[in-house]
């Protein structure tokens, strides 16, 4: 799934994906939130340098100096496959996103897992990666001069530009294809014959 947030909710749905904030009673009393999905890995990259210490600060500041309507991270979801170990899962999803995001983009990702609704005995896992559109680039900018609109002529003097690409149309099917390739990469790569189209 490939959905987009303009709610001004980045730092809460980092709270959420990585069991911060006030999501962290989640993981602190399973007993009473066992309808939550547990969080077993996160990771984040790309971050300017004032946020590198504490990604969620990238967050907070995109709440904070997006504009008026405008994107605080777009989240692209994804269901993992049970056949792969924790492990493999890790680096199916590194690969992905260095293949989707790249150097280009501010990222956090997290991996949850819960029990399967329809099969007894199987695992729901999944990730949660989250991104800023807003381009990298060489110029260093401090927290609200990145989330500035961008200068074609001068970039030093605007912010991070956003990146088009994310706005095309047929982005959420080369999205979801890419997904089904590099999955089916790696299960063969690791000796299972399941297939996913």
């Amino acid at each position: 799934t490939l959905k987009s947030d303009s709610n001004k909710s980045g730092s809460a749905h980092s709270d959420y994906i990585n069991r911060e904030g006030k999501y962290a009673a989640i993981e602190n009393n399973r007993d009473k939130y066992a309808k939550y999905e547990d969080l077993v890995y996160k990771s984040s990259g790309n971050m300017p340098e004032w946020a590198r210490e504490n990604p969620k600060d990238f967050w907070k500041a995109a709440d904070e100096f997006e504009r008026a309507n405008g994107r605080s991270y777009t989240e692209i979801e994804i269901a993992l496959p049970n056949e792969l170990t924790r492990e493999q899962q890790i680096e199916l999803v590194e690969e992905y996103i260095k293949e989707q995001i790249g150097d280009n983009h501010a990222y956090s990702y997290a991996i949850h897992s819960k029990p399967a609704t329809l099969e007894p005995g199987q695992k729901n896992d999944h990730a949660h990666i989250m991104f800023s559109e807003r381009k990298l680039d060489a110029i260093e900018r401090d927290r609200e001069q990145y989330f500035k609109r961008g200068n074609s002529k001068h970039p030093e003097r605007g912010g991070n530009m956003k990146d088009p690409d994310w706005n095309r149309r047929g982005k959420v099917e080369e999205v979801r294809a890419d997904w089904a390739a590099i999955q089916n990469n790696y299960l063969e790569r690791y000796g299972h014959e399941a297939r996913v189209d």
